[in-house]
């Protein structure tokens, strides 16, 4: 899941910040928990055990929030004024950021996912906000339902695809119409 990618990235280049993005504030403050969870969490658990044998060392940094919605490891350089995790809404504010990868996950919620005036506001905020906040080289990943869209008014992952991003298509169903993504 692109949480645990998440977590390898911090644990590959701990220097550096990335990003979060959904439909709204809380979910993305969700995938950031999990992935703080993973990295240190003060009760230790299975799974920030066997994190921290494949990368050791990752700490918070005490002297700069530790939040649900963002947070900061202890890092070289302490003057880095980026979390290194921060999760918002794609309709929220990511400004004065720099990141160096984000994951854009479930773009649009299922209530709003067939208004064409909503699709289109997560695209113009996407353009005019967050694609903003990136550097020079920074990945970025969208995983997505495809919602019914046209041409005019496409879904996220239509607009993205249409933008010349690599994708990576899997179905929902499997041939027998039954679920690809098992319950955990």
């Amino acid at each position: 899941s692109l949480v645990e990618f998440l977590c390898w990235a911090h644990g590959r280049h701990p220097e550096k910040s990335y990003g979060v993005f959904c439909y709204n504030d809380n979910i993305a403050t969700e995938r950031s928990m999990a992935v703080r969870d993973t990295l240190w969490s003060p009760a230790p658990t299975e799974m920030n055990e066997r994190y921290s044998w494949v990368f050791p060392g990752l700490r918070p940094d005490v002297k700069r929030p530790w939040s649900q919605e963002r947070f900061y490891l202890a890092r070289n350089d302490p003057g880095k004024k980026d979390p290194s995790l921060v999760a918002c809404g794609l309709d929220g504010s990511i400004n004065a950021r720099r990141l160096h990868g984000g994951v854009i996950d479930d773009p649009h919620s299922w209530a709003k996912a067939f208004s064409a005036y909503e699709r289109g506001k997560m695209i113009q905020n996407w353009n005019l906000a967050v694609r903003t906040r990136f550097v020079e080289g920074a990945w970025k990943v969208c995983i997505s339902v495809r919602w019914p869209s046209d041409a005019e008014s496409p879904d996220m992952a239509g607009y993205l695809m249409s933008q010349d991003w690599p994708t990576l298509t899997t179905p929902a169903l499997d041939e027998f119409d039954e679920s690809n993504w098992p319950s955990e």
